[in-house]
């Protein structure tokens, strides 16, 4: 329900403040973005979008850039085109080392944005074959 929405937003970006170590909030902009949007996806999808923009946008204040217009939902590969649930995932992975600079462990480091150990996370990317030259190099490091 609409007017459920702003309440819920405000839940989520409570728990990942604690989670982020920031104040998280939402700017008019993204406010908008978000009341312009149907959320087929309901709570879940609400907050797979603030999780993603708490990890990957720099500023507390976040913008959901993610949100254009009403349509939210990225357009669907052809049939057969569709990625793996472990490539998926490792691209997942791929960006918040990149947002992190390759840093695991640490206040500022994946495994805590992630919400997972450190040996977790290791582990994850040795099965998944994401090594930290990769993910630096997504990011544009030597």
């Amino acid at each position: 329900r609409p007017e459920d929405l702003r309440p819920l937003a405000r839940a989520i970006l409570q728990r990942l403040s604690r989670q982020h170590g920031r104040n998280l909030r939402l700017s008019p902009q993204a406010e908008a973005r978000m009341r312009g949007h149907s959320w087929p996806g309901n709570i879940r999808e609400l907050e797979a979008v603030l999780t993603r923009a708490a990890l990957l946008e720099e500023h507390s204040e976040l913008q959901l850039s993610s949100i254009r217009g009403v349509a939210l939902a990225p357009t669907l590969p052809a049939r057969g085109d569709w990625p793996t649930r472990d490539e998926n995932e490792r691209r997942y992975l791929l960006e918040v080392l990149a947002h992190t600079e390759g840093r695991i462990e640490g206040p500022r480091g994946a495994a805590k944005l992630l919400g997972m150990m450190p040996s977790t996370l290791r582990s994850r990317c040795q099965r998944l074959g994401v090594s930290l030259p990769s993910a630096r190099q997504a990011r544009g490091m030597p």
